[in-house]
């Protein structure tokens, strides 16, 4: 199997030294290729916030002919995916933040569904909660994947000791063991409740903003091949979650039309 490292990292420090560990360990389960891609050598365009991936559609981007591209690629042909980058300011560092911006639209139009991906992290001092929140929650879950695990360490020298050591090292085992079983599943596991409330979450919003948003309303309403069709098409989904999942995006739809009413239904309505 396939695992992609994207490693947010300005430099080799200790949060790629926990994604190796990390490979080393997979590779004791079975026949595990890991391939890294460091984001600060490769060509990746400042963000403009311009807003036409997620309104028109990733194809009408104006920065064109950078390495988002091979990105996409290499995460669509592996197995798994680990989000690899350590804490700067209780966030990720600006390298890494800049990739997710310019893939903002993979939040809007998941394309990763049914896939596995781990987050890796690591900090000196405070701010590793947040870091390991925002690329599990706000990338890796956004994106469609699904979480086998978070790894985070700090590395401050009151962590050093032989115990702390062993304690992460058995995280690491935990979580390699699990990613690899989740990896290695022959059938696919039922959706939850949380993944078919973003679906339908998402699914209303683009109804509702569909001239706002027309992107979003081809993915989910028009494209039957769509990632997020998924869980239209789905078996594997238990009643419990179809059943609470709808009276739930009920409410949030009732929201939604509350909202739009309110407003003038266009990301960009400040003319002053």
């Amino acid at each position: 199997m396939k695992i992609v490292v994207i490693h947010g990292s300005p430099h080799d420090g200790n949060t790629l030294k926990l994604a190796k560990r990390f490979e080393e360990i997979m590779k004791k389960s079975g026949d595990v290729q890991f391939e890294y891609l460091t984001v600060r050598d490769m060509f990746i365009s400042p963000c403009r916030g311009c807003f036409a991936c997620i309104t028109k559609g990733e194809e009408f981007c104006p920065l064109k002919n950078d390495d988002t591209k091979l990105i996409i690629e290499k995460m669509d042909h592996a197995d798994g995916v680990v989000f690899c980058a350590p804490t700067y300011v209780f966030n990720t560092p600006a390298l890494m933040k800049n990739l997710i911006d310019r893939l903002a639209y993979l939040g809007h139009r998941p394309r990763y569904t049914g896939k596995y991906a781990v987050v890796i992290s690591t900090t000196c001092g405070v701010g590793l909660k947040e870091s390991l929140k925002y690329l599990s929650f706000g990338t890796a879950l956004a994106w469609g994947f699904r979480l086998s695990g978070t790894l985070g360490a700090c590395t401050h020298q009151y962590n050093c000791d032989i115990r702390s050591q062993q304690m992460l090292n058995n995280r690491i085992v935990k979580c390699a063991d699990l990613f690899f079983a989740d990896l290695s599943r022959k059938k696919t596991e039922p959706v939850s409740l949380g993944e078919m409330m973003r679906f339908r979450i998402m699914s209303l919003h683009s109804f509702y903003s569909k001239d706002t948003f027309p992107a979003d309303y081809r993915f989910y309403h028009e494209n039957p091949d769509s990632a997020g069709r998924y869980y239209i098409k789905s078996a594997q989904i238990p009643l419990f979650a179809r059943i609470g999942s709808g009276l739930l995006a009920v409410i949030a739809g009732r929201s939604m039309r509350k909202e739009r009413d309110r407003s003038c239904g266009s990301p960009q309505f400040l003319d002053w």
